[in-house]
């Protein structure tokens, strides 16, 4: 891929292999020691304007640091983060698109405090709380914004502030009740809720009579 940053094409069918081999456990710590998601960032930063490598991009960085932890380290070391609310910014109208990169900054941010303040300082929040909103009938963009939000509430507690000053609670329980009978919109709102729910006003938030639904 690296040696072929230019052809589009390449870096397509490279981020597909990546993500097929990650489905592997044996291959799991080749693609760490052999530094797979280096090029998959390379080729994301090269062609910004390909959304076919954004998408196949981001799909490639949340699969790979999803199989092996130690890949998470990279991704935060090498500009992942980054490239992943870049990619985010520039198709906020790609529904598919934001689909994909939200479940990459899932991944990132899960049990990683750095991650998901290097998440947040790329403006991962608003980008995520947009989403929800642009795409607000979309249960799986819902489910994957309210992981988002759970995962950095959890582990960062500048995000968990930045989070909640945004109006991320009103976004999650928006979503919860667009989609009252999906159980994975409700298990991840109830659990960005909970990370949340220490502040006054979700506190209140929680105790108005419209959210009894969900109680």
């Amino acid at each position: 891929m690296s040696a072929y940053i230019a052809f589009s094409e390449i870096q397509i069918n490279g981020c597909r292999a990546l993500i097929n081999m990650s489905k592997g456990f044996s291959s799991m710590g080749v693609t760490y020691s052999c530094g797979a998601l280096r090029p998959v960032i390379e080729a994301m930063v090269e062609h910004k304007d390909d959304d076919e490598v954004q998408e196949k991009g981001c799909w490639a960085i949340g699969a790979l640091v999803k199989a092996n932890p130690e890949t998470k380290m990279q991704a935060g070391e090498w500009g992942g983060c980054e490239a992943v609310c870049q990619a985010l910014r520039d198709y906020s109208g790609h529904e598919v698109m934001q689909q994909v990169g939200l479940w990459a900054m899932g991944s990132l941010s899960a049990n990683n405090g750095e991650n998901s303040g290097k998440l947040g300082r790329a403006g991962g929040v608003v980008l995520c709380i947009n989403a929800m909103r642009n795409f607000c009938t979309n249960p799986t963009i819902s489910d994957i914004g309210c992981w988002v939000l759970a995962n950095m509430a959890a582990c960062n507690s500048k995000c968990n502030e930045y989070i909640q000053k945004k109006e991320g609670p009103q976004a999650i329980i928006a979503a919860m009740r667009q989609h009252p009978k999906h159980p994975g919109v409700q298990y991840t709102g109830v659990s960005a809720l909970s990370h949340l729910g220490s502040d006054a006003a979700t506190q209140k938030i929680l105790s108005l009579p419209a959210f009894a639904l969900f109680q």
